[in-house]
């Protein structure tokens, strides 16, 4: 996963693993969970509206929404 994001959105990528928080399963601490894990973390700590707009963010979510644009195509 990580090298075909970096192939193809051409941004830094790595895996992440759920880290520094407690009273959770440890069902949750895989690789899978990062995102949700993460969500959640900030949503916590009240930081959510703090963060600052990427630079160069919406280029990414440019070929991004293309990448999936073709992968769609290819089922249809």
């Amino acid at each position: 996963m990580v090298e075909f994001t970096k192939d193809q959105l051409s941004v830094a990528a790595r895996l992440g693993v759920p880290a520094g928080y407690s009273g959770v399963s440890d069902e949750v601490k895989g690789a899978e969970f990062s995102a949700a894990v993460g969500l959640m973390l900030i949503d916590s700590m009240g930081i959510s509206q703090q963060v600052k707009p990427i630079v160069g963010a919406n280029n990414v979510t440019k070929k991004a929404g293309g990448l999936l644009k073709n992968i769609f195509a290819r089922f249809k």
